[in-house]
């Protein structure tokens, strides 16, 4: 088989491999044996012809299979010349040629990926390895404060703090799952990640992210029972049916984790293996899979993304029906009810915008959409801690009792 006939046989499975839905045109040309004119924009992005192959030898399928698994063709830069198939150029593929691209469909061969990270610039990674380093460490600090200060304190005893503690330990560990990884990345030169570690990142991640959402909405109708039936308050929001919300947001979390996870794991990964990103997430993972992924795309779309924008609609309407119901109420007692109630929406802003923009609206930029992903990764945990103390008088009180009296037993 001579270089060009191979190259371009390899051309079009790539081809084909890379782009499922043509799979559908080129089955009402399922001939016995097939020619085609293949052309590529290898290095200067005009069109060359390379030559007629015929694609019924089966030693001609393991020699471009074993060219595949070298990686000696870069299928990103790969196109066929469809205005120039005409007649007895149109493209027909034999049986033997179909068996051997659902083997390849079929065949994971990625055994780790390749994090291209945020920046290519050497020296702006390093600089942004000294940031982030710094944002984690405020991370573990502010929320571990929080932490501490609501179970050594009476603030512990409030479902809105109960629900506060839970969600710095949230912020806690989902940072830990993503930072510390980028931290590494942006110090190192190679930036490798195995199948299985990345798998169990984006498990733990979504995990994390799905109970924090849903204890984002327990804080919600938290506030939204304080204020609007007040008098009622402890009987709703008693201990009992906190921990059932907490529960109830590990199990949402959980499902919704395990149904992407399995979602990706029967996806087939043949080859390129760069992922576009600083972690292993669910859309640019899909860039690599070697198959039509039409449907995998639409469920999870609705398993991550139209599910984030129905709790932020449900988080906007109970802030409405807490404002409406405000409108009875003194100056004072609209002040200290939209004091508390402002910590929560900006915290609620900080997550799911970012979130939304990723996961729901059309593929955009994929450097602006890893850029976007470092609020809800990185700059939310970081100022959750900040939103919830500074302006909370009660918090800033618990913080200096719980910090004297620790202070005092270190003395004794």
């Amino acid at each position: 088989m001579d270089e060009g006939s191979r190259m371009a046989y390899e051309i079009v499975i790539n081809l084909i491999i890379r782009e499922g839905h043509l799979r559908s045109y080129f089955t009402e040309y399922f001939l016995s044996f097939a020619q085609a004119r293949i052309v590529t924009d290898r290095e200067t992005g005009s069109s060359k012809r390379i030559g007629f192959v015929d694609f019924n030898s089966e030693e001609n399928a393991k020699a471009v299979k074993e060219a595949m698994e070298d990686g000696e063709i870069d299928r990103n830069k790969v196109t066929l010349d469809w205005a120039k198939l005409k007649g007895e150029d149109e493209l027909g593929f034999s049986c033997a040629l179909f068996t051997h691209l659902e083997f390849m469909e079929n065949h994971k061969n990625v055994t780790e990926f390749v994090f291209m990270g945020l920046w290519e610039n050497r020296q702006v990674e390093l600089l942004f390895f000294l940031l982030f380093l710094l944002c984690y460490l405020a991370v573990l600090m502010g929320n571990t404060v929080i932490l501490l200060t609501v179970n050594y304190s009476h603030l512990i005893e409030q479902p809105m703090y109960y629900f506060l503690c839970h969600l710095s330990l949230m912020d806690l560990c989902y940072t830990s799952t993503v930072v510390p990884r980028l931290i590494k990345d942006l110090a190192a030169a190679t930036k490798n990640i195995s199948y299985n570690e990345c798998m169990t990142q984006l498990f733990t991640a979504h995990l994390l992210a799905g109970v924090e959402i849903f204890i984002l909405v327990s804080m919600a109708l938290d506030r939204y029972v304080a204020i609007v039936k007040p008098l009622h308050y402890m009987a709703i929001m008693n201990r009992k049916k906190c921990n059932m919300l907490i529960v109830m947001a590990w199990v949402v979390g959980f499902w919704h984790s395990i149904a992407l996870l399995l979602m990706v794991l029967s996806l087939p990964f043949c080859g390129p293996n760069h992922i576009n990103h600083y972690l292993c997430d669910v859309k640019p993972l899909l860039k690599l899979v070697c198959k039509d992924i039409h449907v995998v795309s639409i469920l999870v779309i609705a398993n991550s993304g139209m599910v984030v924008v129905a709790i932020f609609l449900v988080l906007v309407a109970s802030y409405i029906l807490i404002l409406y119901n405000l409108r009875t109420r003194s100056s004072a007692g609209r002040r200290k009810a939209l004091s508390t109630c402002s910590s929560h929406v900006m915290v609620v802003v900080l997550f799911f915008v970012p979130c939304i923009y990723t996961y729901v609206l059309p593929a955009g930029s994929e450097n602006k959409d890893k850029e976007i992903s470092v609020f809800y990764t990185v700059i939310a945990p970081m100022l959750n801690p900040l939103i919830y103390t500074l302006r909370n008088t009660e918090m800033k009180s618990a913080m200096r009792k719980v910090w004297s009296q620790m202070s005092h037993s270190e003395l004794k």
